[in-house]
């Protein structure tokens, strides 16, 4: 571990973590393809690495292989977690770079999120927002009408407009928000079912739920939570900035398990909020989302990403207080608030 860390002990640390990412993404990489190399530094829409961390991510590559004297492609599963490990263990001895006022957003908006009642009358008038700019009837539209396994019912928004072509399977963990959304739904003449479960731990009752239904798509619109419900299930994570994102990240990895994914699945879609960099044009986007998306989720599961599509998310009316989490490799440039939306099949 010390020759990894005097590698990057005299660059700045938002070089070296970046460098880190790069080497990172290249190993998981090699786990997945033989041309893992084409496209080490291509990420395309958000990354755009100086001429420093290209020449510290090689050096970085090389002295591993060095190291073990082969290609990464032919690393076995310990030699690729033992220098996982090592990587994770140096960086987070590594400066912390998010700012002082990012941690204080980052704070209040877990704050304000902080348990299911105050997380669900939030949450509402954010859906409500969306439902006025027709973002639910526009995702809905651009999936198969299918039976749908639906991740996170929120206020029932989303749910009532996929119900009105096809069934729909609902799973959430919010009870305030299950009972907003049944009070909406009960009203419309569709066919839907809503079951509150851990995501976290799903059971027996939930897989055989699943199994029954054959879901041909999956949705995890918005994923999100309370901020008991992040910190209870992030305590890995001691930057409260970036807490939310890997909530995200492990929903997604739920959403994506054999417990949940069954056989029957052919689509799942994906839709989340952020900001973007303007002046990428849509082939960029596309390839930059699905180079991303297909190496660290679906590939793995025999799946790829096959429409991104990007809305307009008015963010100045929302009451939510996002932090953005730090990304040292994000581009240059004015940056827009946008809804990403990302649609992947089975191969």
């Amino acid at each position: 571990m010390n020759e990894l860390k005097n590698m990057v002990s005299n660059e700045l640390v938002s070089d070296a973590r970046s460098a880190f990412y790069y080497l990172g993404r290249y190993l998981k990489q090699a786990t997945i393809s033989e041309d893992y190399e084409k496209d080490i530094f291509d990420d395309g829409l958000e990354s755009r690495p100086s001429e420093v961390v290209k020449n510290l991510t090689i050096k970085l590559i090389e002295f591993i292989e060095n190291s073990q004297k082969k290609k990464c492609f032919d690393f076995s599963n310990n030699e690729y977690n033992h220098w996982m490990d090592l990587i994770d263990s140096v960086e987070s001895q590594l400066d912390s770079t998010p700012s002082d006022e990012l941690v204080d957003t980052a704070r209040e908006s877990i704050k304000e999120l902080s348990n299911p009642e105050q997380y669900s009358q939030l949450w509402r008038t954010e859906s409500e927002q969306l439902e006025s700019n027709n973002i639910y009837e526009q995702l809905s539209k651009m999936i198969p009408c299918e039976n749908t396994l639906e991740f996170g019912c929120g206020i029932g928004n989303g749910t009532i407009h996929l119900a009105k072509d096809r069934d729909v399977l609902s799973l959430d963990n919010n009870q305030s928000l299950i009972e907003q959304a049944m009070t909406r739904l009960e009203s419309q003449d569709i066919k839907y079912q809503i079951h509150k479960c851990d995501f976290f731990n799903l059971g027996e009752i939930e897989k055989q739920l699943i199994c029954t239904f054959e879901p041909k798509v999956i949705v995890g619109w918005f994923i999100g939570s309370h901020g008991e419900d992040i910190f209870k299930n992030t305590k890995e994570e001691p930057h409260p900035i970036t807490k939310s994102k890997l909530y995200r990240e492990k929903i997604e990895d739920i959403i994506i398990s054999s417990d949940v994914c069954i056989d029957s699945v052919e689509y799942i879609h994906l839709a989340n909020r952020g900001e973007v960099v303007v002046g990428f044009s849509e082939k960029e986007i596309f390839d930059s989302q699905k180079a991303d998306y297909d190496t660290h989720v679906f590939k793995k599961i025999g799946f790829e990403v096959v429409e991104v599509n990007q809305l307009e998310w008015i963010r100045e009316k929302s009451e939510f207080s996002y932090g953005q989490a730090h990304n040292p490799i994000l581009a240059k440039g004015e940056r827009v608030p946008v809804i990403t939306s990302i649609i992947a099949k089975r191969i």
